[in-house]
């Protein structure tokens, strides 16, 4: 254990060594700090990759569902506990950097079948199965199988694992392929084909939207034109899509899936989490359908209304119901992001944040020439 802990602080050093030498290109390349933070060395290890520290768990050759979580987490680790309590596989929650008032609020919330793990092994997760820290803020569950394999990796809350009468986690724990059952994640890299979906996206025409069609693509996903920050993307990235007339910007648009809202309000209906939102929740299913069908169809339009001029003006909507898309792509977080792919459906820009951590564009020139570049990389020799 004492060598598993040292290579994993080993891991920890390098990783902060090439963060340092990494600061000075901050200043040459607006995205360099995204594309430090997002690449598949820190988002965590995909499926089919062999899953670490399984003998420190005590889990070697029985399959695991393993949650990380950076901080606190959240109060919907409840699910882990009911799958855990139903299908009876063991089941860790990893919690690192987190006070002892929260440890013990998840110990309730988790109960006897679901093993909480604390620092310093939290850690050691974190660096083993190659979870950065932006990555973990948002969560993040493995499912691992009998032979040790990573089966699914998956970012956020981990409420979906009760979805659908526990679909998901049932069928693997019965051993079952998962491809045909659960959407998987893929992490987007550098010159990497970007995978088809295997759903359908539609426009604000109705059409079904594609990604692998000869056509280069813009995809911007963020905030809204009314806000500041958002109009300022919006001029600069406007200004290139008429400089651009080959290239299709697209706007995606995530929102609710009514589904999945239906599935959270079952999962607030266990006795501890009734409490926390009755308003919300505490209210007959045929109340919150009613309450969500609306509250889907508002927000959609007003959010539709803000970029209707858009729309109007040369942009393609992508509707991603239930943030499908979100979850393929690995596109986890809500700050606005660009992501460009080239006429083959090759990531010319993986995933990448357009404004930094404190809500700005670094260098509003810079980042809009960065991007200008890539788009004429793309469309060199285009008609």
């Amino acid at each position: 254990m004492k060598l598993i802990r040292r290579s994993c602080e080993l891991i920890l050093v390098v990783l902060s060594a090439l963060l340092l030498c990494s600061l000075g290109a901050l200043a040459d390349d607006p995205f360099a700090f995204s594309k430090m933070v997002y690449n598949a060395e820190a988002l965590g290890l995909e499926a089919g990759a062999p899953a670490p520290l399984l003998e420190e768990l005590g889990v070697l050759g029985s399959g695991m569902i393993l949650v990380l979580f950076h901080d606190g987490g959240t109060n919907e680790v409840v699910a882990v506990r009911r799958v855990a309590e139903v299908l009876g596989l063991p089941t860790i929650v990893a919690v690192s950097e987190s006070t002892e008032a929260r440890i013990e609020e998840l110990r309730v919330l988790l109960g006897q079948a679901v093993q909480l793990v604390t620092n310093p092994m939290a850690s050691d997760l974190l660096a083993a199965y190659q979870v950065g820290w932006e990555a973990n803020r948002e969560g993040i569950t493995f499912l691992v199988d009998e032979a040790g394999v990573i089966a699914l990796r998956r970012f956020g809350t981990p409420a979906w694992l009760a979805y659908e009468d526990m679909k998901v986690a049932r069928a693997f724990a019965a051993g079952e392929d998962l491809s045909a059952i659960a959407l998987p994640q893929h992490v987007l890299t550098l010159e990497e084909s970007a995978p088809a979906p295997n759903f359908t996206l539609l426009d604000q025409d109705g059409q079904a939207v594609h990604f692998a069609d000869g056509m280069p693509r813009l995809i911007y996903s963020g905030l809204s034109p009314v806000s500041f920050l958002g109009a300022q993307i919006v001029e600069d990235l406007d200004a290139l899509r008429r400089e651009f007339a080959e290239v299709e910007f697209i706007w995606h648009r995530p929102y609710p899936d009514l589904s999945d809202s239906l599935e959270t309000w079952r999962l607030y209906q266990d006795p501890l989490l009734a409490n926390l939102y009755p308003e919300t929740y505490g209210i007959s299913l045929e109340q919150f359908t009613a309450n969500s069908e609306d509250q889907i169809e508002t927000y959609l339009a007003g959010k539709l209304s803000e970029i209707d001029h858009l729309l109007g003006d040369g942009w393609r909507l992508a509707l991603d119901s239930g943030e499908r898309l979100a979850t393929f792509w690995c596109l986890f977080r809500t700050i606005p992001y660009i992501l460009i792919l080239d006429a083959d459906g090759r990531v010319a820009l993986p995933f990448t944040d357009y404004a930094d951590g404190e809500w700005r564009i670094r260098d509003r020139e810079a980042s809009q020439d960065e991007v200008r570049q890539i788009l004429r990389a793309i469309t060199a020799g285009e008609d």
